[in-house]
């Protein structure tokens, strides 16, 4: 019996994550699927391909888009909190990916992180063309538009202030164990709050 692709690359993310990429065999990764090394290598070539191939499909841009889009942007407030929850999801989701990036040195280099540097980029393009339109409604809706922080708004820089946000929080939980006094929805609801204080709704 065939063992898809997919699988395998489950069972290989969860050993790297585990041990870190160094410290894993093509062997190791092939007894634990339920398949021959010679299948682990004519599927994958090298277990540099193998990790290429989980990097390249564990952050799935498309999903993302998808998700952003299922946002109803008639109450802009709350089209933004939830944004940040549907984001908050994603990063959580990455949580292994994140742990072999951040103790395996070795998996760090120039052609494997350009990867990872395009994939960042396409999030951050989604993000700001949600908030492109969360900001375009919010105006419409206010009897005094571009007041307050919609003047000078810039969906690009707030995408990235965004995405480095929850980078930098989900770095703290789960790279360095520490555990914020403060919940994750008062976080967010603190940096849905400082972007205008004159949300129309």
């Amino acid at each position: 019996m065939s063992v898809p692709d997919k699988d395998i690359m489950e069972v290989a993310l969860d050993l790297f994550a585990e041990k870190g990429y160094a410290s894993v065999s093509t062997r190791e990764i092939a007894q634990k699927a339920g398949i021959t090394e010679m299948t682990l290598f004519r599927k994958f070539q090298t277990k540099r391909n193998l990790f290429s191939r989980i990097l390249l499909e564990t952050w799935d841009a498309d999903l993302t888009r998808k998700a952003l889009e299922g946002i109803s942007i008639e109450k802009p407030r709350a089209a933004f909190q939830r944004c940040l929850e549907v984001l908050y999801k994603v990063f959580r989701s990455q949580k292994r990916m994140t742990k072999v990036l951040a103790n395996s040195p070795e998996v760090r280099d120039a052609e494997l992180m350009a990867v990872t540097d395009g994939r960042l980029r396409i999030l951050i393009r989604e993000i700001r063309d949600f908030l492109d339109r969360v900001f375009k409604r919010a105006s419409e809706m206010s009897d005094q538009p571009a007041r307050g922080a919609f003047e000078d708004f810039d969906p690009s820089l707030l995408s990235l202030h965004v995405v480095a946000h929850l980078l930098g929080l989900f770095f703290l939980e789960d790279v360095i164990k520490m555990e914020s006094a403060i919940p994750w929805e008062t976080l967010m609801g603190d940096l849905a709050s400082k972007i205008d204080k004159s949300w129309p709704c």
